[in-house]
């Protein structure tokens, strides 16, 4: 099995003309652009994002399952998460697990990163909900 993974894009994405075809590609986390704005401001700006140029990008990797987690600057997928599974070319997995051609894959955005941070990270948890959710 031929698997591509890629993160932290922050839409930056990269040319994907040369890329080999695969049969998994994995985009995990970061993929959204953040900007210092109100939260309202970012999701309008990430829903931009992802149907005028994820989804395009996404168009342009060959692979037989494209599939998205998320990350602690994509907001919109953990606030508004069927408006993503709805818009976005691909299968979208922030947390769990997978299973392609008897190969099982696990997915988790979530992070450490408690509410007193000084700017809130999307999926991030305090330990003692992070030891919850890893029980």
């Amino acid at each position: 099995m031929k698997i591509l993974a890629i993160s932290d894009i922050h839409d930056k994405w990269p040319d994907t003309s040369q890329w080999p075809e695969v049969d998994v590609a994995i985009v995990n986390g970061d993929s959204l652009p953040d900007y210092n704005l109100d939260i309202g401001q970012i999701l309008d700006l990430q829903k931009k994002a992802i149907v005028e140029r994820m989804s395009p990008w996404l168009d342009g990797i060959r692979a037989k399952h494209k599939i998205i987690s998320a990350g602690n600057h994509d907001h919109l997928m953990e606030l508004d998460p069927q408006w993503v599974e709805k818009n976005l070319a691909a299968k979208f997995i922030p947390f769990g697990k997978l299973k392609i051609d008897h190969v099982n894959f696990f997915f988790s955005a979530y992070t450490y990163g408690p509410p007193d941070y000084p700017r809130r990270w999307s999926f991030g948890r305090s330990e003692v909900e992070l030891a919850e959710i890893y029980r």
